[in-house]
């Protein structure tokens, strides 16, 4: 989940840090550039490539790529946040018409539908739409369509060219693409040009706490073998007190990738442990959470039951020792809970949730109205893990009606878009009467923003 200290209302769009200028140590680019140091554009220059006029079906001459086959309410819940994000006015609002629709995005290639992130693509804001156009390439070489990569990558180019050409140019917007890009030229094995464009891309466009940035570098690790991921690990080491936050956050995520990847190695397992939970504390709570859930995962896919609960202890420690918002806390205990129920502990992850309930009941008042559903919606995905379908639909009709009360539409727009992708992506689906009120509120998108 997006760390609650970076939330999307209110950081910049992934705005470059100026104090993370500066070159970064040479071990890294020999180990691959897993600090996300991950494109640059394809060789092309704004003069080799015209802008790409968005009214145009860019991808209508462009072969699709496969959707996995998924069930029919994902899709539509992935069309109603989409033509909700896309209410946005551009102006004067193109930066959050640009982030919830890059949301939907993510969620469509997180579920693997390429094609229908191709439909929604045209429509993205700005240099959103080349981060599409790169992840479509990047589905592309995953799937052996070697021969499609360099069309959907052409159309990122161009994208890439048009906002260099724009007159309140902003560097790390176009380093954002390229590294997509880049992470597509590797996927189907022009590696020496994935290198080489990744090189260009400036330091400070690594600085800030971006989910989507960190989630592309952490792919690399699936294609690895032991020798490089050791060589990743000591080039973290090495360069940790030097990164900005951004960089260390996608270094975390690296290093839990790498324990999913090479759990069997108990020897690499345990250095990867003893980095993020003994090493590594001075990141924010919320920031450590996202490297350390996943590894329960890891450690129940290899049958270690004592050890994933073992990760869990260490997160609600971490938990209990920090202090929260009401707002950000909640879906921290949430994410415990699930974890309890995937090892075996429903009454426990039950209590839990329904002592976490509590506390929404009564801070409730407290709580700024645009931070209810946020809230919310995790507590009803945790009913959801354990199965109570009633307590699920109950607390997810509340959520969505917490997230339709404030009278400007930008926070009934984000709330939204995050509840129907997140029901999109987690498989979800809500009762008929939740997903008309979802339409509803869409349709009810206007001014005043």
């Amino acid at each position: 989940m997006t760390p609650p200290l970076f939330r999307r209302r209110f950081a910049p769009a992934a705005a470059p840090h100026p104090a993370a200028a500066g070159k970064r140590p040479a071990a890294l680019l020999a180990c691959g550039l897993a600090l996300g140091i991950a494109a640059a554009a394809c060789g092309r220059t704004s003069a080799e490539t015209a802008p790409v006029d968005r009214t145009e079906p860019e991808a209508s001459r462009l072969r699709d790529v496969a959707d996995a086959d998924v069930a029919p309410f994902r899709r539509e819940l992935l069309q109603i946040a989409f033509e909700a994000a896309s209410k946005f006015p551009s102006t004067p609002h193109r930066k959050n018409r640009g982030r919830a629709q890059e949301e939907v995005l993510e969620a469509c290639f997180a579920i693997g539908l390429p094609r229908l992130a191709l439909q929604f693509a045209p429509q993205a804001e700005g240099w959103r739409r080349g981060l599409a156009y790169a992840d479509v390439a990047y589905q592309s070489a995953r799937q052996g369509a070697i021969e499609r990569v360099d069309d959907y990558l052409e159309l990122a180019e161009a994208v890439v060219a048009a906002e260099s050409a724009a007159p309140n140019f902003q560097r790390w917007r176009v380093d954002k693409v390229r590294q997509k890009i880049s992470r597509a030229l590797a996927a189907c094995g022009r590696t020496e040009k994935a290198l080489e464009v990744a090189a260009a891309i400036d330091s400070a466009s690594r600085a800030s706490v971006d989910a989507n940035w960190t989630a592309t570098v952490a792919t690399r690790v699936q294609d690895m073998d032991a020798a490089q991921a050791r060589r990743d690990l000591e080039a973290i080491t090495e360069s940790w007190e030097k990164q900005s936050l951004g960089e260390q956050y996608t270094s975390l995520l690296v290093l839990s990738a790498l324990h999913g990847r090479f759990f069997a190695d108990a020897s690499l397992r345990e250095e990867l442990e003893e980095r993020v939970f003994l090493r590594y504390l001075k990141l924010p709570a919320g920031l450590r959470l996202d490297a350390m859930a996943p590894m329960v995962g890891h450690c129940l896919a290899n049958e270690d039951l004592e050890g994933a609960r073992a990760v869990i202890v260490r997160m609600d420690e971490l938990v209990a020792r920090t202090r929260w918002r009401t707002e950000d806390q909640l879906p921290q205990l949430a994410r415990i809970a699930e974890l309890r129920v995937d090892t075996g502990e429903p009454d426990r992850a039950r209590a839990e949730l329904d002592a976490a309930l509590a506390v929404y009941q009564a801070e409730r008042g407290t709580m700024f109205d645009i931070y209810r559903c946020e809230a919310l919606r995790p507590l009803a995905l945790g009913f959801h893990k354990l199965g109570d379908a009633e307590r699920c639909a109950g607390l997810l009709a509340l959520a969505v009606e917490e997230g339709a009360e404030n009278p400007n539409a930008r926070p009934r727009c984000d709330d939204l878009v995050a509840t129907c992708v997140v029901l999109a992506k987690r498989g979800v689906e809500p009762p008929a009467e939740i997903m008309a009120r979802l339409r509803e509120i869409s349709d009810g998108l206007r001014e005043p923003w």
